[in-house]
């Protein structure tokens, strides 16, 4: 059939109509003038009414437009891949918008394509196919059905608009958002890339700690391959490549974990997750299990597996601290130093207790004989109970630290524990005041002894009622306590003058005004000089042991 206009003129034709509707719409459409982009038109929405600050307003709707005027008959369209590439990657909506044309030159339908979804992954995918056989965008056309990948629509200014708009949605920002995760993930299913590499180590044992990540592992030829749409291809930058790697194994379970003294019958738990050793690595009833608490790590290895519901394993279980930068609470530190120093003493009996995994892991645990380690995990059982009595007294038990928090003041954590939970076992408080004419005859006194402890970037205050034995040397008063009793611990704020009015609040509410207050410089970090000062603060006296 004769036509009344050749390819060129009825390309020319739609993309003169083309700004008409946008203009009719209310658009703005802006030509390209050098189309090497794959886009003929760059279509703007208007600012839309609104009370909103000018600074404030949304970004107004913009997106790319390709268009293609066809004969009525015509049931697909071609173009050149690289052409289309451009505005499929764009972030910016894109649209292939195409002019259905009557033999008569009027307009008989539109159609339209937006390059998302399943029409983005079509391009893709055809991307990838030409990557594979080696042949570049610009040397391949492809046809697109417009039954399969558009929408029809009236050839109308409302229907373009009405239409774009829905497929954009009313966010510019959003849109871009799904763009993108669309651009990076489209394809992709499990099984993404495949590793093939060549491990040098010196026994199948050294490759299962490296797969459980206790050890790195020399590779010395690696073979990488990306899979996207079904089809591989090599991923740069990793083939060929030896380098010493170290796996992070995702954990198959948790677990509970029990450590129990035989004598006393007390029971050690702690919560871990599970990471098996891949039964391809291991021989037959061999198992190797790395067993991860937030503090510390076991392993369990075994040649012979036994009942596989109940398995009684005889291990050689290594143990690795692991604590350095962990933060908990108080509590736990002292169940880990608890069990620590009863482990140091004697074997205990353990249990492994799966969460999904049927059956249970059962045997002896015990620790290498080391008179270092031993000194510290007693210390640290003193220290982190002290703790856990403070922080529970103040109504703080949740409180998490590290380690280091409270090593740095075990001595003033010691000696608080015991303030509260075995007074009698304190030396005396002892200081000495200058003599003055309001304590002469003075014998007994009833104070307040305050003290206040950092603790990481914590304050603990307390206060405790001494009773004072006063005795009277040339030009000093010696006082000596005969009875201390707690009566608060509190957390206070890291702040300038927290502890002057913790010490001011507890005079008031304990009705006794003569105190005693050690470490006055606690919590001022911005002040200067010694954080163990000590001031006293005096009354006259009411009488030899009353309140002052």
């Amino acid at each position: 059939m004769d036509r009344l206009l050749d390819s060129d003129q009825l390309g020319k034709k739609g993309e003169s109509r083309f700004p008409e509707l946008c203009v009719d719409a209310g658009l703005i459409p802006n030509a390209s003038t050098w189309d090497r982009k794959g886009w003929d038109f760059v279509v703007d929405w208007r600012h839309a009414e609104t009370n909103a600050p000018y600074d404030q307003r949304p970004t107004t709707l913009s997106c790319l437009v390709q268009v293609k005027t066809i004969w009525k008959e015509t049931r697909s369209i071609r173009l050149r891949l690289s052409s289309v590439e451009h505005i499929a990657k764009d972030i910016k909506p894109a649209f292939i918008y195409v002019f259905k044309i009557n033999n008569n030159l009027s307009y008989q339908t539109a159609a339209i394509a937006h390059l998302e979804g399943d029409f983005l992954a079509h391009i893709l995918k055809s991307l990838r196919e030409a990557t594979a056989a080696g042949t570049a965008p610009n040397n391949i056309e492809i046809d697109l059905s417009l039954t399969k990948w558009f929408k029809i629509l009236e050839p109308t200014a409302l229907a373009l608009r009405s239409t774009m708009e829905e497929m954009i949605g009313g966010s510019m920002q959003t849109y871009a958002e799904r763009k993108q995760r669309q651009l990076r993930e489209l394809g992709y299913e499990q099984g993404r890339v495949t590793l093939k590499t060549t491990i040098l180590a010196p026994d199948n044992d050294y490759i299962v700690d490296g797969l459980l990540g206790l050890k790195p592992l020399e590779i010395i030829e690696t073979s990488a391959i990306e899979t996207r749409f079904g089809i591989p291809l090599p991923l740069e930058g990793l083939n060929g490549l030896g380098a010493k790697i170290d796996f992070l194994p995702t954990h198959q379970d948790t677990c509970k974990i029990l450590a129990r003294e035989d004598e006393t019958g007390r029971i050690f738990s702690f919560n871990g997750k599970m990471y098996i050793a891949p039964k391809i690595v291991m021989p037959e009833n061999h198992v190797k299990i790395l067993i991860k608490s937030e503090l510390f790590s076991l392993i369990l290895a075994s040649k012979n597996l036994g009942d596989k519901t109940k398995t009684n394993l005889e291990v050689k279980l290594t143990m690795e601290t692991n604590f350095g930068n962990a933060r908990v609470g108080t509590r736990d530190w002292y169940e880990l130093y608890a069990f620590l120093s009863s482990l140091d003493k004697k074997d205990l009996q353990f249990q492994i207790q799966p969460k999904k995994m049927k059956g249970e892991f059962s045997g002896r645990i015990n620790l290498d004989p080391d008179p270092v380690n031993s000194a510290n995990w007693q210390r640290g059982a003193k220290a982190t109970n002290a703790a856990k009595i403070i922080f529970e007294r103040a109504g703080w038990s949740g409180t998490k630290l590290s380690i280091k928090d409270i090593n740095d003041s075990e001595r003033e954590l010691i000696t608080l524990g015991a303030l509260i939970e075995k007074p009698e076992s304190l030396n005396s408080l002892t200081f000495s005041t200058d003599t003055e004419q309001q304590f002469i005859g003075v014998e007994r006194i009833e104070i307040l002894y305050f003290n206040c402890i950092r603790i990481g970037n914590h304050l603990i205050a307390y206060v405790a009622i001494a009773n004072m034995i006063a005795s009277i040397e040339a030009e000093k008063t010696h006082w000596r306590s005969f009875g201390l009793s707690i009566r608060e611990v509190n957390r206070l704020k890291p702040a300038k003058g927290a502890y002057e009015t913790y010490i001011e609040t507890m005079q008031r509410r304990l009705g006794v005004n003569s105190y005693f207050a050690a470490n006055t410089k606690c919590g001022a970090a911005d002040e200067g000089g010694p954080q163990n000062q000590r001031r006293v603060y005096k009354r006259p006296n009411s009488g030899a042991r009353g309140r002052s």
